[in-house]
């Protein structure tokens, strides 16, 4: 196979030469103009595309990746087709290249696509929208039925239309204006006989001048590993890091590409933290990457905190090992368990946890991930569900501390959070003495309280009954 792609790009390359030796007129268009029609989206498999080109001078042709190869490289003003030559891409990730077609001064880009292995198969997964917006329209081939919604951060401006463009598998949806400086993003997710696909949406705010990255921050473990970035940008920009445990590529161009960024093993008993820098000088233009890796041994969760609402339901979270752990939860919490078996992709976990309704006061766990060698903790807040529910916070300095005296005539009782992680049940009267010094943060959470009683305002910094 390799060997008639390399003889059918030498073939056409030669006729090139010849077309461009028969034509024998070599003027240059004083303002060029240049037309090229055709698609851009090669499949997974190795294969050709062809372009109608039209030029009213002579032009060049050139792409920046060398799994595209594009032929002729360039000719006499007329009409000429192009042809696009693509490599198998065995990897999981879509790719792109750029085609820059250069007559005179002017300068024409377009992005190829080429789609990775699936059965639902998309014509990009990422749309350009400038400021102003307008209509957009997703391509999709498929063997199966599908179904599509749009995430919350495109919700309320990525609008479906309601048309019957699903019969020949072309999706439209209206794309509200971005009045804002701020550049933003969206995601509209295809899923259909258990597979899914996600079309990213990146609009320009008001500033034309933009770098658009997929994320600014990754969290890898330490056997190290290659992080793709998307980047979209309309201004040429370079990429670098003064950490000598990454290494990443000189830049790009205005277009959209995938940025990789190559992490080394960590084989120090120490985290560390490397920052990849995106600047476009030239229009003052600046982003960054954040890339955090953990040490040998190491357990990381991506937030310490998780909050519920009082409804409950599936709480879904990743965790970062390099080692199989245990999902410890408190003998005394009945209202949280774990749900299903933990997944593992690489080093990547996914722990699940199931939270029941709380029809009582605010409460919160502890939950414990255990390793051989580490661990590493989650608190687990849940709102009240009850409209009765009422919360009295307080800051103090003293040693010991009582409660107040809290009453009403349906009080129902409560949790008393000492502030040094100690939970109690409120009963009147209820002391608690400390182990150290100040100061401390005391949360009682009652239901239907109506009146409290403070015993002591001595050492007492701070009193909030704004949700009593």
């Amino acid at each position: 196979m390799k060997a008639r792609y390399m003889i059918a790009a030498a073939a056409l390359a030669a006729l090139a030469a010849v077309s461009c030796r028969n034509n024998g007129d070599d003027r240059t268009d004083l303002n060029p103009e240049i037309t090229v029609v055709g698609d851009t989206v090669f499949d997974a498999g190795s294969g050709n595309l062809a372009l109608s080109l039209t030029s009213t001078a002579p032009w060049t042709a050139e792409t920046d990746q060398a799994w595209c190869v594009v032929s002729p490289s360039g000719g006499e003003a007329g009409e000429h087709t192009l042809y696009l030559m693509s490599e198998a891409n065995d990897s999981e990730n879509e790719r792109n290249a750029s085609l820059l077609i250069r007559s005179g001064s002017l300068e024409k880009r377009m992005t190829i696509v080429q789609k990775q292995k699936a059965a639902l198969t998309l014509s990009s997964s990422r749309v350009e929208v400038d400021s102003d917006g307008g209509e957009i329209v997703v391509r999709v081939k498929h063997n199966v039925e599908i179904e599509y919604e749009v995430d919350k951060d495109g919700s309320g401006w990525i609008v479906p239309v309601k048309t019957r463009a699903m019969d020949d598998s072309r999706l439209h949806f209206n794309v509200d204006a971005n009045d804002s400086d701020d550049k933003r993003q969206g995601s509209i997710i295809i899923s259909g006989g258990g597979l899914t696909e996600t079309v990213t949406v990146y609009q320009e705010g008001i500033d034309p001048d933009i770098i658009i990255m997929s994320q600014n921050e990754y969290t890898v473990s330490d056997k190290g590993e290659t992080v793709d970035v998307q980047i979209h940008s309309n201004v040429n920009y370079t990429v670098s890091t003064k950490e000598d445990w990454l290494t990443v590529g000189g830049g790009g161009s205005p277009s959209t590409y995938t940025q990789s960024i190559i992490v080394k093993p960590n084989d120090t008993d120490a985290p560390r933290t490397g920052l990849v820098m995106f600047e476009s000088p030239q229009y003052g233009v600046k982003e960054y990457v954040i890339i955090r890796q953990v040490q040998n041994g190491a357990i990381i969760l991506v937030e310490e905190e998780y909050a519920v609402g009082s409804e409950g339901g599936l709480l879904e979270f990743p965790v970062i090992s390099n080692e199989a752990f245990d999902v410890v939860i408190p003998e005394d919490c009945d209202w949280i368990s774990q749900y299903g078996d933990v997944t593992k992709a690489i080093e990547k976990y996914t722990v699940t946890l199931s939270v029941n309704t709380n029809r009582g006061t605010y409460r919160e766990a502890v939950v414990t991930f255990r390793g051989q060698s580490a661990e590493q903790t989650v608190r687990i807040l849940q709102e009240s569900g009850n409209k009765y529910a009422g919360r009295l916070t307080l800051i103090h300095t003293n040693s010991t501390y009582t409660v107040p005296l809290i009453e009403g005539g349906s009080f129902n009782g409560g949790t008393v959070d000492w502030g040094d992680g100690t939970r109690e049940e409120y009963v009147t009267d209820l002391t608690h003495e400390y182990s150290g010094t100040g100061p401390y943060k005391v949360v009682i959470d009652v239901l239907a309280g109506e009146t409290f009683y403070l015993p002591d305002i001595v050492g007492l910094e701070e009193l909030d009954i704004s949700q009593f």
